[in-house]
């Protein structure tokens, strides 16, 4: 396994589609922090409704914006991925079937890795600027962020299953992608349907960070059904993840047969 792992850090490191997508997503991060942290302060009547964030909201406001940038691990699976199983090299490095689950793990804990990591960059860099644009004291401690690290690791991890599942069902990178990315966006959209708001993976990616006093809708749009309970948000990720993995190994097994 341990090879199998190396080898999948190797790819990643040599594909500059990572870097690409940590940069998009920095500058996405960026632009909302933008709108969010430093407009309200240095032009305040430049958009209505914006709030003045607290020092605290602002801290769960990025963390949930940042993880809500669900496209970066969709994409960056779908990639991965989908450029062995839309070729011959999946099958070709799999001699055994039973070593169909471990490759298929250290792809999802490698590429889990990465995300996780560049939502760590992202939430630091939003960090910063919400320490210079926000008044108050901060509201996390050190358990606090350990407790967001980990939260994150769970939510950037289904979501890589997610892509993992779809391009190995699709067998199409090109075609998985517009799929996982239209579904990233109308995901947010369904949430607000209460019956799908209840088993909703944004929804409980949010959930999992916490709640802010400071609506920050901007007098936009509606808001999602109400926060899950911590017990609740944790179960639907785990769902979530294991859809993900099963339709992954069913693509992969119907690709070998």
């Amino acid at each position: 396994m341990t090879g199998m792992l190396r080898a999948e850090w190797i790819k990643l490191r040599r594909r500059w589609v990572f870097r690409v997508l940590v940069l998009v997503l920095v500058a996405l991060t960026g632009i909302s922090a933008g709108l969010l942290l430093i407009v309200p302060e240095v032009a305040p009547d430049a958009i209505e409704g914006l709030p003045h964030l607290s020092r605290g909201d602002a801290t769960i406001v990025g963390v949930q914006t940042v993880l809500g940038q669900t496209w970066f691990p969709l994409i960056l699976a779908v990639v991965m991925l989908g450029s062995e199983v839309t070729t011959t090299a999946w099958a070709s490095a799999l001699t055994r079937e039973s070593r169909r689950p471990r490759h298929l793990a250290a792809r999802l804990i490698v590429l889990s890795g990465a995300a996780w990591a560049a939502a760590l960059v992202a939430i630091a860099g939003w960090e910063i600027l919400a320490a210079a644009y926000t008044e108050g004291a901060p509201s996390f401690g050190v358990g606090d962020w350990a407790g967001v690290a980990l939260k994150a690791a769970m939510v950037q991890t289904t979501w890589v299953a997610l892509g993992l599942g779809a391009v190995a069902l699709l067998r199409s990178t090109g075609v998985a992608i517009g799929v996982v990315v239209a579904y990233s966006f109308v995901e947010g959209l369904l949430a607000l349907w209460r019956p799908f708001g209840e088993i909703a993976l944004s929804g409980a990616s949010s959930s999992l960070i916490g709640q802010t006093v400071a609506d920050v809708s901007g007098g936009f749009g509606a808001t999602s059904a109400d926060p899950m309970s911590f017990l609740q948000a944790i179960v639907v990720v785990a769902i979530w993840a294991l859809l993900g993995w099963m339709m992954a190994m069913v693509g992969l097994t119907y690709r070998e047969a």
